[in-house]
């Protein structure tokens, strides 16, 4: 649903496009990665920690935890058929490699000094947005029932995911979006867990220069 306000003495036309249930964000908790609903194997978030792409003290900090394994965060337990787009707006700290991976299975490294995908970047995109950070996408179609990991985490080189840490590398996330579809879609976020709740549209518009001042967002409300 979408709420138009009327404002004295101002006329505001605004065209709304409704958006498809295929660009919907699957995800809840999509800025909060502290939260339970997100698994962290062998590191840990430290919450707000830094500037997000949109310019607020918003983004987390995932840090390795000493010692030999994987170093990742991912949100277990979910399952999709066909067409999916796992993303998320990655920066480095003081880490040089991130991998993502949609399903857990095929895993893809991204160089943030070279700026460059490793050997095996399986369609994946990385989009520069700004102030060093980049909205990776890792698109899968997968039959029913296939486990979707929606992972990133820190590697030490090209492949390698599990790795010896000591305990400082880093990297900094922000805006996670699992969506339906062939391409990935303008990023949703989700502050809470959406099931069985209604979904409103909206957005700040600022009178003075007649246009939005932030992106489309939405949020839940129980009926």
């Amino acid at each position: 649903s979408v709420v138009l306000m009327g404002i004295k003495g101002k006329t505001v036309n605004i065209s709304v496009t409704a958006l498809a249930a295929s660009n919907l964000n699957l995800l809840d908790y999509t800025e909060a990665f502290d939260n339970a609903a997100w698994t962290k194997t062998g590191g840990a978030i430290t919450a707000d920690f830094a500037y997000s792409p949109t310019g607020t003290l918003t983004a987390d900090k995932f840090t390795a935890a000493a010692g030999y394994g994987a170093h990742n965060m991912s949100r277990p337990g979910l399952t999709y058929s066909g067409d999916h787009n796992w993303a998320i707006y990655a920066k480095k700290d003081n880490n040089r490699w991130a991998f993502i991976s949609a399903d857990g299975v095929s895993f893809n490294y991204f160089d943030f000094d070279d700026e460059v995908w490793g050997s095996n970047p399986d369609n994946c995109s990385a989009v520069r947005v700004g102030d060093g950070w980049w909205r990776f996408t890792h698109p899968r179609n997968m039959p029913g029932g296939t486990f979707a990991g929606c992972q990133i985490g820190v590697a030490d080189a090209d492949g390698g995911a599990i790795f010896t840490a000591l305990g400082t590398e880093a990297i900094l996330l922000w805006g996670a979006h699992l969506m339906t579809g062939a391409s990935a879609a303008v990023y949703q976020a989700v502050d809470a867990a959406y099931t069985g709740r209604k979904l409103v549209y909206c957005a700040a518009f600022d009178l003075a220069d007649e246009s939005f001042i932030t992106d489309w967002r939405h949020w839940f409300f129980d009926p």
